[in-house]
């Protein structure tokens, strides 16, 4: 008759199935490349590189969800990750910690998706700026020569932050209904009326002069 099992035996058997283990063996392996590279090691790198470009390439892409991804701004973002991680002495690579439980190629995306939050803000604020800039200009020639101007570099300066934060954001810009929650119905009117106002104090003397 077969013996069974004891406790022990059985208890060593689930742990030779448990993958738990094997993860934190494979965090380990990682914080042990990080450690050559922050020793200097180009071999460390280059073996960093090959590793995970690739892999940190798909997770981009699985970040963006478009259906014909932009290659160049995954690479962009990708370049910027890499960057990060090894600028300032490589800090950004240092703070890879085991005791969190997650592999590189997750530390490396988490990175990967402040970058890309990063760029598409200041892509946001670039085309506002852009819609601004060209919104003055076509101003500039509806109002004909002789007629008056706003000189909005002499305008922007008298408001108030938050007064150039909606004058950007809903007045000149097309605004979408995030940036419309910002402001509540009574934010709006104040807003929109302080700053009729005050542009109309700007332009008095120059409608004294024409």
């Amino acid at each position: 008759m077969a013996s069974r099992p004891n406790g022990d035996q059985q208890d060593a058997g689930n742990r030779s199935h448990d993958p738990f283990p094997r993860l934190q063996q494979a965090i380990t392996r990682d914080r042990a490349l990080v450690d050559r590279c922050l020793a200097g090691r180009s071999s460390a790198w280059d073996e960093l590189y090959r590793r995970h470009h690739s892999r940190l390439l798909a997770a981009i892409r699985a970040m963006i969800r478009s259906p014909k991804p932009d290659v160049n701004l995954t690479e962009e973002i990708a370049a910027r990750v890499w960057y990060a991680l090894v600028a300032n002495n490589a800090q950004l690579l240092d703070r890879f910690d085991v005791k969190r439980g997650c592999r590189l190629s997750t530390y490396l995306a988490m990175i990967a998706r402040s970058e890309a939050s990063s760029l598409f803000r200041s892509e946001r604020r670039r085309r506002k700026r852009e819609q601004f800039a060209s919104r003055a200009d076509r101003t500039r020639m509806a109002t004909g020569e002789g007629s008056t101007r706003i000189d909005w570099q002499e305008f922007l300066p008298t408001l108030t932050p938050r007064e150039r934060e909606f004058l950007l954001a809903f007045l000149v810009a097309h605004p979408q209904q995030h940036e419309k929650s910002m402001f509540s119905a009574t934010n709006r009117w104040q807003l929109s009326s302080r700053i009729q106002h005050k542009l109309e104090r700007h332009m008095a003397p120059y409608e004294r002069d024409s």
